[in-house]
C-alpha cells in the first residue's frame, strides 16, 4: 500500500472513488472510518467480512479510547484487523479482542 504522501491531511479531502471495488458498499460510509478502508480497498474480501472488519475496528477504537480518527495509531488498528481478519476469524468482537491482545495496548 502506497503511503500517504500528507498524512496531516483532512480525511475529508480523500476521494471515495479511491475506494476501487468497494465503492458501491462503501459510499455511505462515515468518513471517520477511512482507515480500515484504505486497507480493505484492495482486499478480496466481500461486503459481510468487510462489515465484520469495520465492526471489529471501531469496537477496538473504542475499547481503547480512541476518538481522533486521524491519529496515526489508528492506522496501526486498522492493519492488525485486516491481518487477523485474514486468518479466517468471523466475530466482530473476537477480532477485537485479539487486536487490542496482539497490540499489547492497555484499555482505556
Amino acid at each position: 500500500m502506497p503511503a500517504c504522501k500528507n498524512p496531516t491531511r483532512s480525511i475529508a479531502t480523500i476521494s471515495r472513488p479511491a475506494l476501487n471495488g468497494h465503492r458501491h458498499w462503501l459510499a455511505g460510509a462515515p468518513v471517520n472510518e477511512m482507515s480500515i478502508y484504505r486497507i480493505l480497498q484492495n482486499s478480496p474480501f466481500g461486503p459481510d467480512e468487510i462489515g465484520r472488519l469495520v465492526t471489529a475496528y471501531e469496537e477496538t477504537l473504542k475499547t481503547l479510547g480512541l476518538k481522533d480518527r486521524s491519529d496515526p495509531i489508528t492506522q496501526l488498528v486498522a492493519r492488525k484487523i485486516f491481518e487477523i481478519g485474514q486468518t479466517g476469524v468471523r466475530d466482530p468482537m473476537q477480532l477485537a479482542q485479539l487486536a487490542i491482545r496482539d497490540l499489547g495496548a492497555p484499555t482505556a
